[in-house]
């Protein structure tokens, strides 16, 4: 019988890459795309094109409506009104996204019968972002253990880039020799343009990846990014 695995698709290059990898492995990609208010919608469009292209399962959407935007007001990847940063800002931070996500992945995930989940988490940026940390992926693996019966019982693997100690332009690297040039087809950008701002800390975060890994940047920029752009 083939595993399944449940991805938390956001369109960006990280989850997509992990899904790639993890499929590569044989699990089936049985996708779900969170739309939470984020300001960068493009990347819901790109995350269903990708998913389509890959073969993957068609992505399950998951709308967090009601006052989501009121409760994380202040934070640039829901608040239009939040001017973009380069360097590192408390309001690039929303608490817990990826633990909330990763329990709707978990549930999701029991409730088919799949064997895993994955996320983009990097090992470059568990020190901005803790909730990256390959210890919140086993952490959430108890908490299936202790909260959906048989009691530690079932097993759950969180899987992510952080958890097989795979940095940005690690990752691009290995999943390049998979998909090539489709990597350049997710998004990063925290804006909404028809194409990368190429100035947001995500584009250049993207960019400086793919010249670390040796691999042909193929994104289209409305601003070539500037390497070493970044604190």
């Amino acid at each position: 019988m083939t595993k399944k695995c449940v991805s938390c698709m956001s369109g960006g290059l990280d989850s997509f890459a992990i899904s790639v990898l993890v499929n590569k492995r044989g699990y089936e990609i049985h996708p779900i795309i969170v739309n939470y208010g984020q300001r960068a919608k493009k990347e819901i469009e790109v995350a269903e094109t990708l998913c389509n292209k890959m073969g993957f399962v068609s992505p399950l959407k998951i709308n967090l409506g009601g006052d989501i935007e009121k409760m994380w007001s202040g934070l640039e990847a829901v608040d239009r009104n939040v001017r973009l940063q380069v360097n590192f800002h408390p309001a690039m931070l929303v608490p817990l996204r990826n633990v909330i996500f990763l329990v709707i992945a978990a549930s999701y995930a029991l409730k088919i019968g799949a064997e895993a989940v994955c996320y983009g988490a990097l090992m470059d940026d568990i020190e901005l972002f803790p909730d990256n940390r390959p210890e919140v992926a086993k952490i959430v693996e108890e908490l299936v253990k202790y909260a959906h019966p048989p009691v530690y019982v079932h097993k759950l693997d969180v899987i992510s880039p952080a958890t097989e100690g795979l940095a940005k332009h690690e990752l691009i690297k290995v999943v390049y020799g998979i998909v090539g040039d489709m990597l350049s087809e997710t998004w990063s950008c925290r804006s909404s343009e028809d194409k990368h701002c190429g100035e947001c800390r995500s584009c250049l975060q993207r960019h400086e990846a793919f010249v670390k890994a040796g691999v042909p940047d193929k994104t289209e920029y409305l601003k070539k990014p500037i390497l070493g752009g970044m604190m």
